[in-house]
């Protein structure tokens, strides 16, 4: 998937709305790294259940665990 043919929000079911949300809100996930996760993952469900993995290899802590 590409930019230009990314879905749209017209065309983004309930449950994809809500991923897209949980995603852009994900700590130290900005708008280009958005975009660029979408684009690489296809979908945001999939680019959230990617994030944990993500967070480990750039050495993020785990914000579970953290008081």
């Amino acid at each position: 998937m590409t930019r230009s043919d990314a879905p749209t929000s017209e065309f983004l079911s309930d449950e994809q709305k809500l991923a897209w949300l949980r995603l852009i809100r994900s700590d130290n996930v900005g708008p280009i790294t958005f975009r660029d996760l979408v684009d690489n993952y296809g979908s945001a469900e999939v680019a959230l259940q990617a994030l944990p993995e993500l967070s480990r290899r750039v050495g993020s802590p785990d914000p579970h665990l953290q008081a």
